[in-house]
């Protein structure tokens, strides 16, 4: 559909317009400028993403500026997202100066509180510096570093999840009803749990003011995922870290939980599917379609058909509807029924992402584990960067777009 649009006019690739994706956020913006928010970068050499088949088209449409008009949109963009990024930290200052406000001057947490105002002082300096600068790279990098350090802080929601007493009846009870919904198998069992519990993707106007450790696990999950959700409304360009930081908490766990903690992996299950799982659901469209296929399939593979992360041998985007996963013995089961849909009740909301609930770990791996996401990420940003280096847009794009035909 893009090349459809671009063919008929290409003057649009200069012009700005509104649209709301699937996640219901809006956007402004020209083409090139929505394909780089929604991170629709080529993964490897072998791939073809929208910003690549734009560049193509951009400098058909004019060889002589596209370079320059590439370099100018690409500024406007990151410039755009890095003030959210300032306007984050600026909040953050003021919420530790209420809270730090608000505790005796002795008080053990103050340590804490100047220690975390001190480094968002930073990053404001650090941010700003990057605005002022005619250095693209600059605000490139200094625009990475800012979405890491606005990660979403999953930490009490991991705590709250290890610190269930699964010798406390009431306890154990929240943490079953939480597991009754992963392993609900149908739409109508999803339906029932839902109803019986209070499961929704906001938290309820009756728990909105209670104090956090006196909500149940359904409704911390409610919080978490309105809190998650509405950090990623603000947020202009998608976002990795939030993914990042989610699967970097469920490897955590997965290798310091002591197993008489969580003998039957419920924990490890709830924190990969109802933490991880709903942050990849919120991803942008590309971003869960490569997830869909496995982001271990899209870096690369050795000789003998094992998967690494070198890239060489790294396969096509395919776009096909389903993740792949793990089955019993670690054997590939391929477009499984594990998904992040929006039309799905099942399993639209991340309920049922992560797989078999007895395998968090191994799932974890064949749908986007950190290891294979987190070198994703990396090749996609060193993608991008060749492309605004001076002159490099002409020469460093991908191989699979010398035989490309926008038709």
């Amino acid at each position: 559909m893009v090349c459809v649009i671009i063919n008929a006019a290409p003057a649009l690739l200069l012009k700005k317009g509104t649209a709301i994706d699937l996640q219901e956020r809006p956007f402004t913006g020209t083409p090139l400028q929505a394909a780089i928010a929604a991170d629709d970068i080529a993964p490897n050499k072998n791939s073809t993403g929208t910003v690549e088949i734009i560049l193509k088209k951009l400098k058909e449409f004019d060889s002589e500026h596209y370079h320059a008009i590439f370099k100018e949109q690409v500024r406007e963009l990151y410039e755009k997202s890095l003030r959210v990024y300032i306007g984050m930290q600026e909040k953050e200052i003021a919420r530790l100066c209420k809270l730090g406000g608000e505790l005796p001057d002795n008080d053990p947490q103050q340590t804490g509180i100047n220690k975390k105002m001190r480094q968002a002082q930073v990053n404001l300096h650090a941010y700003a510096e990057a605005l002022r600068s005619d250095d693209l790279n600059m605000l490139f990098e200094t625009h990475k570093k800012a979405q890491a350090d606005n990660a979403f802080d999953f930490k009490p929601y991991v705590d709250a999840i290890l610190a269930i007493n699964l010798r406390n009846t009431e306890q154990k009870a929240q943490l079953d009803d939480v597991m009754t919904l992963i392993n609900a198998k149908t739409e109508e069992e999803t339906k029932a749990v839902i109803t019986r519990t209070g499961v929704a993707p906001r938290e309820s106007e009756d728990c909105r003011n209670k104090p956090f450790n006196e909500l149940t696990l359904v409704q911390k999950l409610n919080r978490f995922r309105e809190k998650l959700a509405e950090q990623l409304q603000r947020e202009i360009i998608f976002n990795p870290h939030h993914i990042l930081t989610g699967l970097k908490a469920n490897a955590d766990v997965w290798f310091a939980l002591p197993d008489r903690q969580d003998p039957n992996n419920d924990k490890r299950s709830v924190i990969f599917s109802q933490l991880c799982g709903f942050a990849q659901r919120l991803a942008s469209e590309p971003v869960k379609q490569d997830i869909r296929q496995g982001t271990c399939y899209l870096t690369g593979e050795d000789e003998a058909g094992d998967y690494h992360l070198t890239g060489k041998n790294a396969i096509r985007r395919t776009r096909q509807s389903g993740f792949n996963t793990t089955g019993p013995n670690f054997s590939h089961v391929e477009n499984s029924l594990v998904d992040v849909s929006v039309s799905s009740l099942v399993d639209g909301i991340g309920y049922k992402f992560g797989g078999s609930t007895s395998q968090p770990e191994r799932c974890s791996y064949w749908g986007c584990g950190l290891w294979e996401f987190k070198i994703y990420v990396e090749q996609k940003q060193q993608a991008f960067r060749t492309y605004y280096a001076a002159g490099a847009v002409d020469s460093q794009l991908p191989s699979s777009m010398k035989s490309f035909r926008c038709c």
